[in-house]
């Protein structure tokens, strides 16, 4: 990188910064070299001064100790960097664009970034960082990529999104002052937090008049400025209204109409401004007039650096067409190179249909060649059927709207071809597709890329009104099988009316606007999904199936996560494996088909327990029913593309029927040369522990391991089930329960990795058993580390079932000194089933995950310990656990483990008709 170069008045004559680093302002840089222009001005040779241009990642724990990149210019050897006030740790200058630093320890919430040379030069960047608090969901868009905000007791809502590929434009109302005011809000697309730089805190409002009644529907941006389009009352009538604002920090646009504003008030009655679209010079504006003294299409040219009315566009800047005595509404406009789009609705002959109309842009007049006389309609029903949306490629069209069929509203697409709107007979039937649905669902927006499109809305499956994504080929409308189940997204925030009105596609993601009434009243939502697959990152779900699924293990390594449990796609429950970038939560399309791997064995249920990974290979442990019963099996598969490795077992999989009762491998370790797996046989007549050692490489029994390869247990002639295993490199410790007090004990067995003989001088003759509850209690999970045991699970000594967490010595079983009493920490924050399934530790704390009964369902909890005295880390989550409610039925954290700064969680919510799949990634 050069450290110095030549300027002309502000315009940048050599490279200065590498690349990756961020681009800077010449204004910021040489705000005295600024001028009109280069003409004959002398070249001035110059030396830059030292900047901060960013901070990666720009967020991090609170606690500190992570690693960050800062960039910028001028950076000196000996650098000092401080971040909230407070010194980073091991700063190294790389060079002068780039540091390298260790987070220090701060208060939760921004944070600006210093840097100080030792010549005495400094720059700082305000609030460019943010420190997170321990429990965070990871940083994402919003709170489990949603953001919503509730400003008045009125309506609420988000109508319009806008985006470039720093920031999202959203354009809505709000009721805060008592009435509804226009609202324009801009978001960072990475996460959803406002630019400060933007109006107010991120937010421009406009308030015309006291009245209700305004409201900023349609939002459009080119690279300076951002066109806002909707109504106002401030002439006592309902009228259009179009806003320009600076992009950079919302302020008006003087130039523009009065003061940034240009009215237009057709009739006495009531106009609307419904859709807008731009090119490099022109406004195009769409919407209703009531002169004719009913609502007619009104279509205006106005030019975008002024707002004046374009004198050649129809009579005097505009046109318009009444082909009804009725409600007729253009709702949608888009155009090319020479034409426009519009699609809407009239009523003609006596009920609603689609009206699609192609003009010219020059002078909007119809273009005769399209449809008849340059209107294309489609009447499906003899009920009122709309057009709501369109969107347009370099040959076709493509319109969504809805129509009733019988009794139902359902969503109907047709695509057509630009040139004459006749409809394209490989999309759908004829042209056609349609989505029977409930009694009332409603598209209201639409987006493309070259090879899918995108429509949201909501439907009324629910009861309720719920939004609803579809995603479908652009060749042939058929829906994309990767994305949500099997194509469609929906989320039902609230018991109520919940509705999405806006959407648009940006860096690989998809952003929808709308509300949801969660409060009682509506409330703006702002949604960020991937394109790929509709899952938001933070916190992933599968709805796989129309039954019960379960995420029930984790796994990973240095770069994605593997999730294994089962679904209920095929009719019963099947195993399912996915892999997820740990980073956004994306899948990782390479592996199976776009990115899960599933398997029916039997026609009943069917389900994966627990996962293990080496370098190259994963190793799942479960059952299947393929005899009728439960059997154990157990697969191995490539780690990288979800593939059966073909030397293990019989093509990939061992099977074990040992009786005719129902019997499952429930946990599973891997080293480099073995798998363990424990779980339950019934071939005792009762249940019996059953540990299996056999080879990684071809699934062989490891000889001299216990009696051909196996170690059995029966301590009660009742059920007696191991949940969990740990090794470590001489000993494997199983924990589980047995029956032999007459209920159901904790059970933990240390035994030797050689030969599975018990280790006598642990425990009891190898086991430490507890009973503190005289009904069923059960150790669910297992870790350890070099000197003690952890186990967690339940037990009912309350008389309903709480948590519990034992600390043993890992030479001897006996009870962790100053931890809990007698070596256990118990919690009970609810009236009934308090539960935990997994637990994991590092060097300081102990992380546990379960469910718990505290708002009267099962509700998510993570708990963060100390390691030493099982103490709540208060600073995680709220006093010490994080988790959400997030459905009326069982939700619950079946699976935990620890990457580097998170903490990543699997198991099931009932947030959707029935339990789904979810992963969550938290901050530790």
């Amino acid at each position: 990188m050069s450290d110095s170069g030549s300027f002309c008045h502000g315009r940048e004559m050599t490279g200065l910064l590498k690349p990756g680093a961020a681009l800077l302002l010449a204004a910021a840089l040489f705000p005295a070299m600024l001028g009109a222009g280069c003409g004959d001005a002398e070249v001035i040779p110059w030396e830059p001064r030292l900047v901060v241009s960013g901070i990666s990642p720009a967020w991090g724990p609170e606690s500190g100790g992570a690693q960050a990149t800062i960039l910028g210019l001028k950076f000196q050897s000996g650098a000092q960097v401080t971040i909230g006030g407070s010194a980073a740790g091991s700063v190294v200058v790389v060079d002068p664009g780039t540091i390298t630093c260790l987070l220090p320890s701060g208060l939760p919430g921004a944070a600006d970034v210093t840097v100080t040379n030792p010549d005495g030069s400094s720059d700082t960047r305000t609030g460019i960082f943010t420190f997170l608090a321990g429990g965070s969901p990871s940083p994402g868009f919003g709170l489990d990529g949603a953001l919503v905000a509730d400003f008045g007791a009125g309506v609420d809502a988000a109508w319009a999104v806008a985006a470039d590929a720093s920031f999202l434009y959203v354009a809505g109302q709000d009721a805060s002052p008592g009435n509804e005011q226009w609202r324009i809000e801009k978001r960072r697309i990475s996460d959803g937090l406002p630019d400060s730089a933007f109006g107010t805190a991120g937010t421009v409002v406009i308030n015309p008049s006291s009245a209700d009644e305004e409201t900023a529907w349609a939002v459009k941006l080119d690279t300076s400025f951002l066109y806002v389009a909707g109504w106002d009352r401030s002439v006592g009538n309902v009228q259009w209204r179009i806003e320009k604002l600076n992009l950079s920090d919302g302020s008006a646009a003087t130039g523009f109409g009065t003061g940034g504003t240009v009215t237009s008030n057709p009739s006495s009655g009531s106009d609307y401004a419904y859709a807008m679209a731009i090119d490099a010079a022109f406004l195009y504006v769409a919407g209703t007039d009531w002169s004719p003294g009913n609502n007619q299409w009104r279509i205006e040219k106005r030019l975008l650096s002024n707002g004046s009315l374009d004198p050649g566009f129809g009579s005097g800047g505009s046109v318009t067409s009444n082909p009804s005595g009725g409600d007729d509404a253009p709702m949608a406009i888009a155009v090319d190179s020479e034409f426009m789009y519009v699609a809407g609705r009239d009523l003609q002959p006596v009920n609603h249909r689609f009206r699609i109309e192609k003009r010219r842009l020059s002078d909007g007049s119809l273009v005769s060649g399209f449809g008849s006389g340059g209107v294309v309609t489609s009447n499906p029903t003899v009920n009122n059927d709309y057009a709501n949306a369109i969107s347009i490629d370099s040959e076709f069209m493509y319109v969504l709207g809805r129509d009733v069929t019988g009794t139902n509203w359902q969503w109907r697409y047709e695509k057509r071809m630009l040139s004459d709107g006749s409809l394209a007979a490989g999309f759908g039937t004829g042209g056609v597709v349609s989505t029977s649905g409930a009694t009332d669902d409603r598209p209201y927006a639409m987006a493309i890329d070259s090879v899918f499109l995108y429509a949201a809305g909501c439907d009324s499956g629910p009861g309720d009104y719920r939004w609803r994504i579809e995603k479908r080929n652009l060749s042939d409308g058929s829906l994309a099988a990767g994305f949500g189940d099997d194509g469609v997204l929906c989320s039902d925030p609230s018991a109520g009316d919940d509705r999405i009105y806006g959407i648009v596609l940006q860096s690989g993601r998809i952003h929808a606007a709308g509300y949801d009434s969660v409060p009682g009243d509506l409330r703006w939502r702002i949604e960020s999904r991937f394109a790929s697959d509709g899952s938001t990152g933070a916190a992933m779900s599968s709805p796989a199936g129309s039954g019960p699924d379960s995420a029930r293990a984790l796994a990973a390594d240095s770069d994605s996560i593997y999730v294994a449990g089962h679904d209920a796609s095929p009719g019963n429950s099947q195993w399912r494996v996915e892999k997820r970038r740990i980073a956004d939560g994306g899948f990782v399309t390479v592996f199976g088909s776009g990115g899960a791997v599933v398997s029916n064995p039997g026609s009943g249920s069917d389900s994966i327990a627990a996962i293990a990974a080496d370098s190259s290979c994963l190793y799942l442990a479960g059952y299947d029913s393929v005899p009728g019963d439960r059997r154990w099996r157990i697969e191995k598969r490539s780690a990288s593309d979800g593939s059966l490795v073909q030397a293990f077992g019989t093509a990939g999989v061992i099977t074990s029927d040992f009786s005719l009762g129902d019997e499952e491998a429930a946990a599973i370790a891997a080293d480099a040369s073995w798998i363990y797996a424990a779980g339950v046989d019934m071939s005792a007549g009762g249940g019996q522990w059953r540990i299996e050692k056999r080879s990684a490489s071809d699934g062989a029994f490891a000889p001299g391991f216990g009696a051909g390869g196996a170690v059995l247990s029966n301590p009660s002639v009742g059920l007696d089930m191991p949940c969990a295993i740990a090794k470590d490199a001489a000993y494997f410790y199983v924990a589980g329960w047995d029956s032999s007090p007459g209920n159901r004990q904790w059970r933990i067995e240390k035994r030797s990795i050689a030969d599975g003989a018990i280790v006598p001088g642990f425990g009891t003759g190898g086991a430490v058993t507890s009973n503190p509850g005289s009904q069923d209690d059960a150790a669910m999970a297992i870790a350890i580390d070099s000197s003690y045991v952890y186990i967690a699970g339940f037990d009912t000594s309350p008389g309903d079932s709480q948590m519990r967490i034992l600390k043993l010595a890992i030479a001897d079983g006996s009870p962790a000194p100053g931890f809990g009493a007698s070596g256990a920490i118990v919690s009970n924050p609810g009236p009934s089933a308090d539960m935990l399934f997994s637990v994991a530790v590092d060097s300081s704390f102990i992380y546990a995950a379960g469910t718990s009964s505290d708002p009267g369902s099962g509700r998510w909890r993570i708990e963060k310990r100390r390691i030493s005295d099982g103490i709540l880390v208060p600073e995680f989550g709220e006093a010490g656990a994080a988790g959400f409610d997030l459905g009326s039925g069982d939700d619950r954290a079946n699976a935990i483990l620890l990457h580097t700064l998170h903490v990543i969680c699997a198991g099931d919510d009932t947030s959707s008709l029935t339990a789904r799949w979810r992963i969550e990634k938290r901050l530790k």
